[in-house]
């Protein structure tokens, strides 16, 4: 009852500022950004309510070398604490994604690849019992200044195996105030400037499927991330941009696997269980840099 409040609240929200208004475009780079993201959840055979705090901070430097290639070195730290009235969970996961943005003799064309190294999961074990890695490649086309399609494919050796997540993208300044940007099945949005260079709001969506490895070896944590989502940026400063995000998560929250287990068959836990879709709250700044 109270999620489909909540939903109800949300569909009006983003009715009512559409009509008044997205967006600021596709073309650009957070250099730096945080964020925070809040829930709470209710197991789908009852138990505890879990409440949930996912933290991010991402930093991108780009260096343009004499070639007109561009080295890309990336970092992001997630962490992501789980409690209930019984016990708790804190995970944590680094990646340093490091590549080049290569020049083509075309210059409608741009083809980014990168290597991922990544460790995620208890901090109580090795780096390698942690450590994953992965390989992405995204290949843009421009067919003008307002629209670029994208194709690409991001490969990930995660703690359940293998990752293979073919990408195909679009950038799309419609208008003055409407923007529609993304890579699916990662992300995509639909924005509007409510007040260029000052205010803009849209929906989205977001698909993310990670692994974190348990207290010990033998085990993992796989999430599958789905959320859908109304959002609301506000440039407070030239560069400097903060945002809030009300939306919807459907798909599945954090599970316990044994190694080599089927996805069916994750293991009981007093904190780890199928929850119910909730809502959840994400607030965060970046500094921005226009393309």
């Amino acid at each position: 009852m109270q999620n489909a409040w909540i939903l109800r609240i949300l569909l009006l929200l983003t009715i009512t500022v559409g009509c008044y208004s997205a967006s600021l475009g596709q073309y650009f780079i957070d250099v730096l950004s945080a964020n925070a993201q809040v829930h709470r959840s209710t197991p789908n055979e009852g138990g505890f309510e879990q409440t949930g705090v996912n933290t991010w901070t991402n930093l991108f430097v780009p260096v343009v070398r004499p070639s007109g290639n561009t080295l890309i070195v990336r970092a992001s730290a997630e962490q992501l604490t789980l409690t209930n009235e019984s016990t708790s969970l804190r995970l944590r996961s680094l990646t340093l994604p490091l590549g080049v943005q290569w020049k083509s003799k075309n210059p409608k064309w741009r083809h980014t690849t990168l290597i991922i190294p990544k460790i995620a999961g208890a901090s109580n074990l090795t780096l390698n019992d942690r450590g994953q890695l992965g390989l992405y490649w995204l290949s843009q086309y421009s067919f003008s200044d307002s629209l670029r399609v994208k194709v690409g494919l991001y490969i990930n050796r995660e703690f359940f195996g293998n990752l293979y997540v073919p990408m195909l993208g679009l950038d799309w300044k419609v208008n003055s105030r409407w923007n529609l940007y993304g890579t699916l099945p990662n992300s995509f949005r639909c924005a509007y400037s409510i007040r260029p260079g000052v205010l803009n709001t849209g929906v989205g969506f977001k698909s993310m499927v990670r692994s974190f490895r348990a207290s010990n070896a033998q085990e993992y944590i796989r999430y599958n991330e789905i959320q859908v989502k109304y959002f609301l940026e506000w440039i407070i400063a030239k560069k400097w941009v903060a945002f809030c995000e009300m939306g919807y998560f459907m798909g599945k929250a954090p599970l316990l696997y044994q190694n080599n287990a089927a996805k069916s068959d994750f293991q009981n836990s007093d904190l780890l269980k199928v929850m119910r879709p909730f809502p959840l709250l994400n607030i965060g700044a970046a500094w921005r840099v226009f393309q």
